[in-house]
């Protein structure tokens, strides 16, 4: 459904469930699941092959309780979630192949090479440098293509270093999907006026007339209001819609506290966006564009990738401008290990996966929250490495807000005991719709030498 308005901009709607057909909606497995994958280089501060404590998980698996995670394990960063718990799961212990495994050189570690792996579950590209491309196409992309029909939101927030920049999303040949830096140009997309001329005039012209698009399309927003049999709940989803469009774009005009630019920082200025304040600023934007899309169902999957592969983004911890975090995942002062240590890296490294969880994933997940729309998400918050120290990927972790339309388990942590990162991947495929060759759900994703399957674990089904 659409509304297409002056200039040939067209604003999508939310699902209004009083407006369709009853039969259409009858089965919840027909309501849309959307999948977005947030990722934070350099790995977390938690158990695996390295000598450091795990400060990430909780201590213990099972159910997730408030009062513990504020509690016992107030000291681990996903102890920053408490708040929702009821609508998390944590899987923890995900195997990423790397070297030989059964059979196929999975190409060894490194920040390129393990971004190449963990959303396709393929091998990097053989011969390739650590700025790596991958040999498959990644769940995104398949979950957009098979279900929607449409590209996925492609997304990134940080320093364009040039180097491992794409490293999250790629496209069927194994190629990066190219990424889209800037959060306004990624809303005209998803508003429709990005390609074409008369459209993207049109939009400037609102943008200076201080209006919003939804002045664009009054009349016909006025006519679906007016429907007799649009009821109540849809009404006030329909009025929340709009008025988050208008916050939107409200928010890309408003100026940065002790930054001379008048809209977002300028991104495409390295040193500007190595500033940890702006990366979560960009992200907390893009996270806008992405409940926008999945409200209006204009794709049904979204990736947002947080820095480059050797992320160098300086964040702030007790006011405090940090170091480089690849310099801290390193725990010392080079990207190369010809620096001097850092003294006080492992807490400094453990204070950024909060501020990743605290003030980028969250505000994700509320944005989600606001829009109604949780529940039919899968909100995941990941790396392509396990120990931060390490760099290792051989225990993957996945942070995962919002239950698919009622498919994954909620409120609880679960060791997947090393099971390969595809049986993940085919879960998230198969809630979103996906599925394989003879039209069952989706279980054989990722290279043919990887065991088929999901994840049990992870499904609400299961015990």
């Amino acid at each position: 459904m659409f509304l297409q308005g002056m200039g040939g901009i067209v604003m999508s709607i939310p699902f209004l469930p009083s407006l369709m057909p009853r039969r259409a909606w009858a089965d919840e497995h027909t309501r849309p699941v959307f999948l977005v994958v947030m990722r934070q280089a350099n790995g977390m501060i938690l158990a695996g092959r390295s000598d450091e404590p795990d400060l990430y998980w909780p201590r213990e698996t099972g159910v997730l309780d408030p009062a513990t995670m504020t509690g016992r394990d107030a000291d681990r960063a996903t102890s920053e979630l408490a708040a929702w718990t009821d609508r998390l799961l944590f899987v923890k212990n995900v195997y990423g192949p790397t070297n030989e495994y059964r059979g196929v050189d999975w190409q060894g570690g490194g920040h390129g090479k393990s971004g190449a792996v963990l959303l396709t579950g393929m091998p990097p590209l053989a011969g390739s440098d650590n700025n790596s491309p991958s040999t498959g196409e990644s769940i995104d992309g398949r979950i957009a293509r098979d279900v929607s029909g449409a590209d996925p939101l492609s997304l990134y927030a940080g320093a364009g270093s040039g180097y491992i920049q794409e490293n999250l999303a790629f496209l069927p040949s194994g190629q990066w999907r190219p990424v889209e830096m800037n959060p306004a140009n990624a809303f005209r997309r998803v508003v429709g006026v990005a390609g074409s001329t008369e459209s993207e005039a049109t939009y400037e012209r609102l943008q200076q007339q201080r209006r919003s698009i939804n002045d664009a399309v009054r009349g016909d927003l006025h006519d679906v209001l007016g429907r007799a049999n649009l009821t109540r709940h849809d009404r006030q989803r329909l009025e929340l819609h709009l008025d988050s469009v208008r916050d939107l774009e409200v928010g890309m005009a408003c100026e940065i506290p002790d930054i001379d630019f008048s809209a977002l920082p300028d991104i495409d200025d390295f040193g500007v966006m190595l500033d940890g304040n702006n990366v979560i600023r960009v992200a907390n934007l893009h996270a806008d564009v992405i409940a926008l899309a999945f409200a209006c169902d204009v794709t049904r999957a979204a990736t947002l990738q947080i820095g480059s592969g050797t992320d160098g983004t300086m964040f702030y911890v007790d006011g405090r401008r940090t170091y480089r975090f690849h310099w801290i995942s390193h725990r010392e002062t080079a990207d190369d290990g010809s620096g001097s240590p850092i003294d006080d890296a492992t807490e400094l490294h453990h204070q950024i996966d909060r501020i990743f969880l605290r003030e980028m994933f969250i505000p994700l997940v509320q944005k989600l929250e606001a829009r109604g729309i949780l529940d039919d998400c899968i909100a995941v918050h990941t790396s392509e490495l396990s120990a931060g120290k390490g760099h290792h990927r051989d225990h993957l972790p996945f942070v995962i807000a919002g239950s698919g339309g009622g498919q994954l388990k909620q409120g609880r942590c679960v060791d997947a005991g090393g099971a390969p990162v595809n049986h993940v991947l085919n879960t998230f495929g198969a809630a979103c719709g996906v599925t394989n060759a003879a039209g069952d759900p989706l279980d054989d994703f990722g290279h043919p030498s990887l065991p088929p399957g999901q994840l049990d674990l992870m499904r609400a089904a299961t015990a």
